[in-house]
């Protein structure tokens, strides 16, 4: 990120979306340096999660509503809006499982991530959203990608791994 904002920057705001502990050996350790302090997230970056492996969300899953994780990096929780250098982004962590959704969510899911989503999460989305009030959000991260959403764009622009971010730059789109 520093380099791409030293290069093309300078960004206000990075967002990411997807699997973002990642997974195999020394994935509890990338975070490390930031926690510590010895090395410095350079632009506020604020993330959701999908499909976690199991354990490895230590840094979240006391903040199912969100907060900072470290100095520049924020969680944005489970669902809901947020106002993020003036843009309303409305935000859904986790993923679609058919046997979960519908359920009852997991009796532990303040202190543990639960990388399905629910209907009640949903829910939260719409109402947060102002969806009633006819006010919706500039931005909606989700962990998944949309129905078909692939066949919008040609081979070139497809994603190619699960973790996508949106470098995103002052002003906001409202202010022109």
């Amino acid at each position: 990120v520093a380099k791409v904002n030293a290069k093309a920057g300078p960004f206000a705001a990075v967002l990411c979306v997807g699997q973002f502990f990642g997974s195999g050996a020394g994935k509890d350790d990338q975070l490390q340096p930031f926690m510590d302090g010895s090395s410095q997230i350079p632009v506020p970056t604020y993330f959701i999660c999908g499909p976690e492996e199991s354990g490895s969300t230590s840094a979240i899953d006391a903040l199912p509503d969100g907060g900072e994780v470290c100095p520049n990096l924020h969680y944005l929780g489970r669902a809901g809006k947020k106002k993020i250098e003036g843009l309303d982004v409305g935000f859904l962590s986790g993923v679609y499982n058919r046997y979960t959704f519908e359920g009852d969510p997991a009796d532990d899911r303040a202190v543990v991530y639960e990388k399905s989503y629910h209907l009640c999460d949903i829910e939260e989305v719409v109402i947060e959203s102002g969806f009633f009030k006819q006010e919706g959000v500039d931005i909606l991260l989700t962990a998944e990608w949309g129905a078909d959403f692939d066949k919008l764009l040609t081979p070139e622009q497809r994603p190619t791994g699960t973790n996508d971010c949106l470098l995103y730059t002052s002003p906001s789109p409202r202010d022109s």
